[in-house]
């Protein structure tokens, strides 16, 4: 289950394990959760003089910052044992239409003494988030050139057979949404954790540096340190979204490997605000009133 990156014997990975402390990554799908991975990784590739370029694993031992990560889609880990408020029957209810939004959640129950609240006191849970209106448009036009069935297709109710989502709205009403909130809704609520760190996608594209650094501190990482600093700089050029075009240009696949398209890109641009030009009011308003029905409000997005 764990990448240990290090081959000269330097700290072994029980030690690691013991000492280092643990990060539970979660990110909405298509809200920069690959971008956030290669800032990780990056750092730690300039802090080691590592050469090696790895994939997402479900558990990471990073040698530079010193940390254990995991990193993926996920509720907010062990929310089903946690989570007793009024919403819980609601909450319950809600289906994920595929696998991408909660891909993750059982890294929680793989390795709980490292990943669990409930077992790990210390363990800090880092969640980035795209506001629903920008992510219903990204999620739709990337689902749609997707090698998975379930991905870019959905359950119609009459016929209970599997129909491509024909546009954005559809997407929206026919499962994106109600994946979305059923993920979201485990953070919102939790959000009061200290050990929880929330950080809004538009924030991350609009301010990289400070937002990096924001995250990397909230695990006990020094960005004061010169040699750090260094280290950080190299980490955003390197995770620049046409340096990471170019390492899939390399590798002659996109990042995921779940694009129909061999040339195809898992980045889509990364632009905020494309909901203006492919929701309608109506798309809108339903998708407010559905985050109302959990108490989600507005205010808790930035909308571009």
């Amino acid at each position: 289950m764990l990448d240990n990156p290090n081959s000269a014997g330097e700290i072994s990975p029980d030690i690691a394990l013991r000492d280092f402390p643990k990060l539970f990554f979660a990110t909405m799908p298509r809200s920069g959760t690959w971008y956030s991975f290669f800032l990780f990784e990056f750092l730690d590739m300039a802090l080691t003089g590592s050469t090696r370029v790895r994939q997402i694993n479900e558990a990471r031992i990073h040698l530079g910052t010193k940390i254990v990560k995991c990193h993926g889609h996920s509720i907010y880990p062990n929310f089903e044992q946690i989570y007793k408020g009024p919403y819980r029957s609601a909450w319950e209810d809600l289906n994920f239409y595929c696998n991408a939004f909660n891909s993750g959640h059982n890294v929680a129950e793989q390795a709980p003494e490292q990943f669990s609240p409930l077992q790990n006191d210390d363990l800090k849970i880092i969640y980035l988030y795209r506001n629903p209106l920008d992510q219903m448009v990204s999620a739709f036009h990337h689902n749609k050139g997707s090698l998975s069935e379930q991905h870019r297709t959905y359950l119609e109710p009459k016929s209970g057979e599997r129909v491509p989502f024909s546009s954005v709205s559809e997407y929206l009403r026919q499962g994106g949404l109600e994946g979305y909130i059923k993920q979201f809704f485990s953070y919102h609520e939790t959000r009061e954790n200290p050990n929880l760190m929330m950080i809004k996608y538009e924030n991350l594209v609009a301010e990289p540096c400070r937002m990096f650094e924001q995250m990397i501190e909230f695990v006990g990482f020094d960005t004061e340190l010169e040699e750090h600093r260094e280290a950080i700089e190299n980490a955003l050029t390197m995770a620049a979204p046409d340096r990471v075009r170019d390492i899939e240009r390399k590798l002659g696949r996109a990042l995921a490997q779940d694009q129909s398209d061999p040339n195809g890109s898992h980045l889509r641009g990364g632009q905020t605000g494309k909901w203006k030009n492919e929701l309608s009011p109506v798309d809108i308003k339903f998708c407010l009133n559905e985050l109302s029905r959990f108490d989600i409000p507005a205010e808790s997005f930035i909308f571009e």
